[in-house]
């Protein structure tokens, strides 16, 4: 039985500021000096390339403020007209017959199995059966003319807000100059730019087809993988080859007017540490900018991808999963190995909650290593916790590609709910349908709050009809 070792949660590496530039916008009226010397900071440690991965980006800075910039637009006095954008639901009751459906097993099941049936058949339609996730372009140039009647130069614009959380707001807009007018995307996530004072925000140039996405918790390994990556696929799947994407870069320090922000949220960039280790051609297309950074869009060609969150359960909706998968066959890595994965979640390797008893733990190794014997199983045993032991014997934390390798050569997924749980989407689906067991511990009481409330919540619902 191979013993990997070490704390799982802690996965996330913080990656530099893919950027090559960031312009300063002098600030109007009282706010102006006091944020004069934290963007001159800004800028130039950007400048510097101080781990710079993206210094070959067509990016352009321009130092004047937007008033400077297009001077005879009246920005006192614009006109905001939000793009009410509505999706169409469709629900698609046939994702309920997946051939990959849980099967539950629990001593009491005859008590509560329709209880259960029920509540998880309303959850998987509401995350996975209606429909795919709204896609938006924002009009081109001669489109958006048209519209207006002739005359008049259209900017459009990109920005993400904050940079932790479940609720991400940003914003996509266009600018008329000649007729004074923004349109602004309104919809779940997406805010009118007013509210951040977009005219005043740190700005840089990019140019061609651009992709952008943002979604809930994206600094957080676990919700990077069961939903992120789904919502990725699906936006990288519907762009014509060439186009390049813009996504958040979580670990940049997040700031509002100038003043840090100190939010408790998981440092690092598990998006683009995944992306740089398993797919390094994708991760190349994709500008990252931090939370508070305007994107000027010059070509006026941006889509955005996004789906209306839900209120039960209180997530965003999934339905790309089936992009997921065909993204996730692509990918070339092939594992000659064949192993059984026990994800560990005892005290010093996991720190919120549902903690398992060192001694239980234990036994419930020995009882899989039997159960492989009796059955003549010829995998190895492989216990996973985030570590892993170099030749000179030293323990280490698994970089993403080590943990990525691993999961793909596992036929069977054995572990308590929790986040080393999202590591199966990394199982070969090509040749196999490979085998999971999710648990959920606590004390085995029904009306247990805590235990009821994870009952329901487990990541199988995630990755429904994988």
């Amino acid at each position: 039985m191979e013993v990997r070792r070490g704390k799982f949660a802690t996965v996330a590496i913080a990656v530099a500021v893919g950027l090559s530039g960031i312009a300063l916008l002098r600030r109007r009226g009282e706010q102006h000096e006091m944020q004069h010397d934290s963007r001159r900071s800004l800028l130039g440690f950007m400048n510097k390339g101080e781990g710079n991965t993206f210094s070959s980006l067509p990016t352009l800075v321009d130092p004047r403020s937007v008033e400077e910039r297009v001077a005879w637009v009246d920005v006192d006095h614009l006109n905001y007209n939000p793009i009410k954008l509505e999706e169409k639901v469709v629900m698609h009751p046939e994702v309920l017959n997946s051939p990959y459906k849980p099967k539950l097993w629990d001593k009491h099941l005859d008590s509560f199995e329709k209880e259960w049936t029920d509540q998880y058949h309303k959850w998987v339609m509401n995350m996975h059966g209606n429909g795919e996730p709204l896609l938006y372009e924002m009009h081109p140039e001669a489109t958006r003319l048209g519209n207006r009647g002739g005359g008049g130069h259209i900017s459009t614009y990109y920005a993400i807000w904050n940079a932790g959380g479940s609720v991400i707001d940003a914003s996509a807009w266009s600018l008329d100059e000649r007729s004074n007018s923004v349109d602004f995307v309104d919809k779940d996530m997406y805010v009118d730019p007013r509210e951040h004072d977009w005219l005043s925000a740190p700005t840089i140039d990019l140019f061609g087809c651009q992709a952008a996405f943002h979604g809930w918790w994206p600094n957080a390994y676990g919700h990077v993988l069961d939903y992120h990556l789904a919502q990725v696929a699906y936006l990288k799947m519907k762009r014509p080859p060439g186009c390049r994407f813009i996504f958040l870069d979580t670990s940049a320090e997040p700031s509002k007017n100038g003043i840090p922000i100190r939010n408790g949220q998981p440092k690092g960039n598990p998006l683009a540490t995944v992306l740089e280790a398993v797919d390094p051609e994708f991760y190349s297309m994709i500008t990252w900018i931090p939370a508070g950074v305007v994107v000027r869009v010059n070509s006026n060609d941006l889509t955005i991808s996004t789906h209306q969150m839900l209120l039960d359960p209180p997530i965003m909706r999934w339905g790309a999963n089936k992009y997921l998968m065909q993204w996730l066959a692509s990918l070339p890595y092939k594992s000659e190995d064949n192993i059984v994965i026990y994800a560990n979640r005892i005290l010093g390797q996991a720190g919120h909650g549902r903690i398992m008893d060192t001694d239980h733990n234990n036994d419930i190794l020995s009882l899989i290593q039997s159960s492989m014997d009796k059955y003549g199983r010829q995998e190895r045993l492989v216990v996973f916790d985030g570590t892993t032991i170099d030749g000179d014997g030293t323990s280490r934390r698994m970089t993403t590609r080590e943990q990525f390798e691993l999961f793909r050569g596992a036929t069977t997924l054995i572990g308590t709910h929790g986040t080393a749980l999202a590591n199966m989407q990394w199982m070969d689906l090509t040749n196999q349908v490979p085998n999971i067991i999710e648990f959920t511990i606590g004390p085995y009481e029904y009306q247990a709050s805590a235990y009821n409330r994870n009952r329901y919540r487990n990541y199988f619902q995630n990755f429904w009809d994988m």
